[in-house]
């Protein structure tokens, strides 16, 4: 468990490292996103060292972190390489990542409103087109069906 932590950390560190570094490189729409908007898609406030419930499924891991009775995130990996975050706020998805690709996506209402790139350090908020509203789509669905491992409907 401490060595997914330890990834997954590291993962999320080299994308935010990489802002930091880099801001030469950065997209001017980027820097503004991460400055005054990136804190709406953050999930419910958790102590730090939040105490993960794990639930395997086959090769899947669940780890959830619960703060006061709500779910706050959701790291899923595959034999230990972890590959997709979950946010939550109120028990409504506001953030999911896709790990290895280092891309987020942000919600409103159940509904896609910002697609991120950390590596590239990009951002788009014309998120209409068909493809995006498949990715919204397998997002939320892959979101309850974590959530509904764990009990919450």
């Amino acid at each position: 468990m401490q060595v997914t932590k330890l990834f997954t950390a590291a993962v999320l560190g080299i994308g935010i490292l990489s802002t930091a570094i880099l801001p030469a490189m950065a997209d001017k729409k980027f820097d503004n996103f991460k400055k005054n908007q990136l804190a709406q898609f953050k999930g419910d406030s958790h102590p730090e060292t939040c105490k993960e419930k794990t639930i395997t499924r086959g090769s899947l891991r669940y780890d959830l972190c619960q703060h006061k009775g709500k779910p706050a995130y959701i790291r899923i990996t595959d034999d230990g390489t972890p590959i997709s975050f979950y946010e939550f706020k109120n028990r409504q998805l506001v953030q999911s990542c896709s790990i290895d690709a280092f891309i987020c996506s942000g919600y409103k209402n159940n509904r896609l409103v910002a697609i991120w790139n950390l590596e590239a350090q990009t951002v788009d908020f014309n998120v209409s087109s068909e493809s995006n509203r498949e990715i919204e789509t397998s997002n939320l669905a892959e979101a309850k069906k974590a959530l509904r491992i764990f009990g919450y409907k």
